[in-house]
């Protein structure tokens, strides 16, 4: 056989497995329910994309996490959209891979191979526990209930897709390094923006910019850090509540920071200093403690990073002082702080617009004349700002003889660390120095501060305490769910297991959040849920504004008395209370039937809370409630089959998409509003622990250390690439302190991923077999001094 026809063999076996990949893809794709046209499309550019630029995929499947989040609507979290188009990257991948690269891949140290190996058994061995005992495989509710051993499967999918991705990771930041960092950057602040958008939304300021009939409905969505709602992006995840947000933010924003610190062009510049505010934005608005934590820790990581790569450089566009450059921006920081409590957003503008004005003339001068003439125009311009916020103040309004001296403190501090900050930043290096020092302020104090000093945080950090008492109660309480034998310490209690654990233990307590299942008799399909006032399902859909409607659905009981609530609203995942103005209510009290079906029936109007009204107004949802609460707490949680729901309008134009559940859970998602224990354990390495065991937490804190270690190295050369992906894991597993990011597969898939990115930047310093016969001979002689 010729070594043609031996070398055919592997290639002939990659495109085998494409072909057959992207096969199962397009399958998954016909069925996917929702979206499928735009599905198509986008996998189509996505494709012809990886024809002229072969590694964009390092930047598109990072930008696809907040995406490409479609479950809202199709109501599938196990088997989603990510993973169709996972398989189908993975496809061409494989298509494009040759059988033999010009150079081999670079050999990684023995305790790289040791801790993924270490992550791969875990992961195998505790998928492999989840799954017992051996589940019906061909339940309704199979993958659709997180209390089904397919949660396993769901836990395993996010490392599972970052190991099948990983060799391609280090063959194209071998081969392309350079282009390799900037797709996956660029794939970062794609995703970043995504998220920001998403958050505004949310948070209602394309709303009041659309509809807002003065200066104040339309900056208060924007600057109201009272309200108790935090953003939940993107991420269907979160109809548990839980930290995916938190993990993805907790690893984007270092990135984005990484992103402005190695933008080289003006527009990269701008666009990446735009998208950090939005993510930093995003982030504050989360009200997250373990968010605020990432922000200290990453930021460390990034600051004693940062000093290594200035002394190493030692060029021209590294500050000489950089502690001293960034202990004036501290002090900045604090004096705008300061500025904001006497005199709220204004007087932070004012502390803010001097140092901005004076720091450029002190960075840059002009003239002597034209100089003077615009600080003092700033200085009198900023005391008028900063003194109209004290005396105007809602809340700590002051006189006209206090407020002008603290404006004139305020404008002065502003000045004067201004000036010391622009005669510390290099010169000659273009508009970039300046501009990350303003940016530092306008998006790191400049959001911070008004967050952190709001009624919202404030109350919440009021309430540490009480919050870390009712964790630890937790945290004991998930401990002590474990069996406590050998094999549960080493590798855990198996993937996904601790909602099905903990649901066991507390199914007849009275807080319990209710429960849903799928049931087939005779062939037909429905749901049963058991009372719980957090549980309703929802359904995305979208009905004009004004419309009679007609709905109708058949139920089922056995409970003596039940309270079916279906309301249609505009919301977004999690709702902070139970009341909603943009509601219609419908409540049906049920008694026992006898085990029959029976029909209800419901006439409303949509009124103002249908389609068509306003633009940028929180989605439609239909939701269904067996809800307990009253009367009904001292009764066992009633029990409920529901059946062939239907909303139909005048004409008899169905709006409810597989009402009669014979798509399974398609197109409805199960909402848990307040009870979110139940979900998450709330502490990352905890979390590890009970899923994985020991050796899940060695693992994963071995390769974290690992990943530090490689940045160190990186910083040793001048280099901050690693530095910033190493901050963004780090941010990840801050988060991890007060949360569970890792339970949410395609966060922790960017994790991994970012990870063996992090690892493809190990790099071995050479050492030719003559250097160290010359170093051996030297020791034996001394005088012998090596040539090198």
């Amino acid at each position: 056989m010729t070594s043609s026809a031996l070398v055919s063999y592997p290639k002939m076996l990659a495109w085998a497995i494409s072909i057959a990949l992207a096969i199962l893809g397009s399958v998954l794709l016909l069925h996917y329910p929702v979206f499928r046209p735009l599905l198509t499309g986008f996998l189509l550019i996505f494709g012809v994309s990886l024809l002229k630029w072969p590694r964009v995929w390092l930047a598109v499947l990072p930008a696809s996490v907040p995406l490409l989040e479609l479950a809202h609507w199709s109501g599938r979290l196990f088997l989603e959209d990510l993973d169709i188009v996972f398989i189908f990257t993975l496809a061409a991948l494989l298509w494009q891979a040759k059988s033999a690269t010009s150079q081999p891949l670079f050999r990684l140290p023995l305790r790289v191979h040791l801790v993924v190996s270490l992550l791969l058994l875990s992961y195998l061995s505790s998928l492999l526990i989840g799954l017992l005992p051996w589940p019906n495989w061909g339940a309704p509710d199979f993958l659709a209930n997180f209390l089904s051993q397919a949660n396993a499967l769901r836990m395993f999918k996010g490392f599972f897709w970052a190991m099948l991705f990983s060799p391609f990771v280090l063959k194209a930041f071998q081969e392309y390094p350079a282009e390799s960092k900037k797709m996956v950057i660029g794939g970062m602040v794609a995703g970043g923006l995504v998220i920001g958008l998403m958050a505004m939304w949310e948070r209602g300021v394309w709303h009041a910019l659309i509809y807002g009939r003065d200066l104040y409905q339309i900056l208060n969505p924007l600057l109201d850090f009272t309200t108790p709602y935090r953003v939940t992006g993107t991420f269907a995840e979160m109809h548990t509540g839980g930290e995916a947000i938190d993990g993805y933010l907790g690893l984007a924003w270092p990135m984005l920071v990484l992103a402005l610190g190695m933008s080289r062009k003006p527009w990269t510049l701008v666009v990446s200093s735009i998208v950090l505010g939005l993510v930093i934005y995003s982030l504050v608005t989360t009200f997250s403690r373990g968010l605020y934590f990432s922000l200290a820790l990453g930021s460390a990581v990034w600051l004693i990073g940062l000093v290594r790569v200035f002394r190493v450089k030692q060029q021209a566009e590294a500050p000489s002082h950089p502690w001293a450059l960034l202990l004036w921006l501290a002090l900045t920081a604090l004096l705008m702080g300061l500025g904001y409590s006497r005199g709220g957003m204004t007087g932070l503008l004012g502390v803010l617009g001097m140092f901005g004005v004076v720091s450029m003339l002190a960075w840059r001068p002009l003239a002597r004349v034209p100089t003077a003439m615009l600080i003092l125009t700033a200085f009198g311009f900023g005391i008028w700002v900063a003194a109209q916020g004290m005396l105007t103040s809602k809340w700590h309004p002051l006189p006209l003889s206090s407020a002008v001296p603290f404006a004139l403190l305020f404008t002065g501090g502003g000045a004067l660390l201004g000036y010391t900050v622009g005669r510390s930043l290099p010169r000659g290096t273009g508009f970039k120095p300046y501009l990350v020092a303003v940016m530092v302020l306008v998006v790191g104090a400049g959001t911070l501060v008004p967050a952190l000093m709001g009624y919202r945080m404030t109350s919440r950090l009021s309430d540490a305490s009480t919050d870390l008492s009712t964790r630890t109660k937790h945290w004991h309480h998930a401990i002590a769910l474990k069996n406590g034998q050998l094999s549960d310490l080493v590798f855990g209690m198996g993937l996904g297991s601790f909602p099905r654990a903990y649901h066991w233990d507390t199914i007849y307590h009275d807080d319990s959040s209710g429960d849903f299942s799928l049931l087939n008799e005779n062939g037909n399909t429905f749901l049963r849920t058991t009372g719980g006032k957090g549980l309703r399902f929802g359904q995305r859909l979208s009905v004009a504004a004004m419309q009679p409607m007609h709905m109708q659905m058949a139920v089922r009981s056995a409970s003596p008395q039940a309270l079916l609530r279906v309301r249609l609203c505009r919301r977004f995942v999690i709702q902070p209370w139970e009341w909603n103005s943009d509601c219609i209510t419908l409540d049906q009290v049920l008694k026992n039937t006898q085990d029959q079906w029976q029909t209800i029936l419901f006439n409303l109007n949509t009124g103002k809370v249908g389609d068509g009204l306003e633009m940028a107004r929180a989605p439609l949802m239909l939701e269904i409630n067996n809800r307990r609460e009253y009367d009904l707490m001292a009764f066992p949680p009633a029990r409920i089959d529901i059946d062939n729901i239907s909303l139909k309008d005048a004409y008899g134009n169905e709006y409810v998409a597989n009402g009669s559940f014979e798509s399974n859970m398609d197109r409805w998602l199960p909402y848990y509003d307040f009870n979110h224990l139940p979900w998450h354990i709330k502490n990352l390495w905890l979390h590890l622990y009970f899923e994985q065991g020991w050796l899940g937490v060695i693992a994963f804190a071995g390769a974290w250390i690992i990943a530090l270690t490689i940045a160190w190295r990186s910083t040793g050369k001048g280099e901050i690439f690693a530095l910033g992906v190493a901050a963004a894991l780090t941010g990840f597993v801050a988060v991890g302190t007060f949360g569970s990011p890792i339970d949410a597969p395609r966060v922790a898939w960017l994790y991994y991923f970012l990870l063996f990115v992090l690892i493809a930047q190990y790099r071995r310093r050479p050492r030719l077999h003559s250097d160290r016969g010359a170093k051996k001979r030297h020791s034996k002689n001394p005088d012998l001094t090596p040539i090198t």
